[in-house]
């Protein structure tokens, strides 16, 4: 079991009975740290075994091993549609079908898709879609490929169908 815990800036790594494996977060001498300035800290399964948890103030999202161990780091922030924008983004994950990644941003609130190489495959939703204080909100990834979202703002469960052109 992976869980984000936003407030202690940390991942949990636990194990089937809920005793603690690892953690990691901090700052360390191979590991820049976790930065998360705002309460988003999303992790997600991916289809192999790994997972991906967000690190939203460095605008990244990080694929992991079961244990934790750092495989690589997918983005990088700024103003383009294929980068995340604001202090910190992405603040909500999910895993779609054959390991492509949703992602869900505050500030200009928007759904992209991402492969694990870090290539924005997909814009899902622009900031058209979206009340402008929209500040994220949980994904989940359905077997078709929808994307569902709760909509904290509008106070509902939203679902979302990728476009086929990339971008």
């Amino acid at each position: 079991v992976w869980a984000g815990d936003a407030g202690n800036r940390r991942v949990w790594i636990l194990d089937g009975s809920g005793a603690l494996v690892v953690s990691f977060g901090p700052k360390t001498k191979d590991y820049p740290g976790l930065v998360v300035p705002s309460p988003h800290l999303d992790v997600a399964a991916l289809t192999d075994g790994r997972f991906a948890n967000v690190n939203p103030g460095r605008h990244l999202i990080e694929l992991r091993e079961p244990d934790g161990r750092l495989l690589r780091a997918i983005g990088e922030g700024g103003s383009a549609v294929e980068q995340f924008s604001g202090c910190c983004n992405p603040t909500d994950i999910a895993v779609l079908p054959g390991n492509g990644i949703a992602t869900m941003e505050k500030g200009l609130p928007r759904i992209k898709i991402y492969d694990l190489e870090g290539r924005m495959l997909r814009l899902v939703a622009g900031t058209d879609a979206f009340h402008p204080s929209t500040l994220g909100g949980d994904l989940a990834a359905a077997e078709d490929g929808r994307i569902w979202f709760l909509d904290r703002q509008r106070g509902e469960l939203r679902r979302f169908a990728p476009r086929e052109e990339a971008k």
